[in-house]
């Protein structure tokens, strides 16, 4: 019955539950799905478990990068308190002519959709190149 008086060792514990299950996997099982149209392709991202404020997106060079931290409560984690879990991440490839300035993402209706348009002149850029001989 001491352990039930000392409520820091039950939370430390809990804590430590909500750790494991987080590192296994056990909180969120995110769900991407990629869809290529003529003029932009869009992400989709289902992740039913997760707050819309946790999730993160990023470009870097011709990578997408989605994921999502559970950042861990001050009170439980006294140590190292700047210390993040992984919920999800996931790395995707995205073609050389998506306008980066122009991506845009929009969380509703419990999925997060990313647009990512195509550069206008990159489309219909088409030409033959002469060969020149000397």
């Amino acid at each position: 019955m001491y352990i039930i008086k000392n409520k820091k060792i039950l939370k430390s514990f809990g804590n430590q539950i909500d750790q494991l299950n987080t590192l296994t996997g056990g909180i969120s099982m995110a769900q991407f799905k990629v869809t290529n149209k003529p003029d932009k392709m869009v992400v989709t991202v289902l992740a039913p478990s997760v707050s819309p404020d946790l999730i993160q997106v990023q470009v870097e060079y011709n990578k997408l990068m989605v994921y999502a931290t559970l950042p861990l409560n001050e009170e439980y984690n006294t140590e190292q308190p700047s210390v993040n879990l992984p919920l999800f991440a996931q790395v995707i490839d995205i073609p050389f002519h998506v306008d980066v300035d122009q991506i845009q993402a929009n969380y509703r209706n419990g999925k997060l959709h990313i647009n990512l348009p195509f550069t206008e002149g990159r489309l219909n850029n088409r030409r033959s190149i002469q060969i020149e001989q000397e």
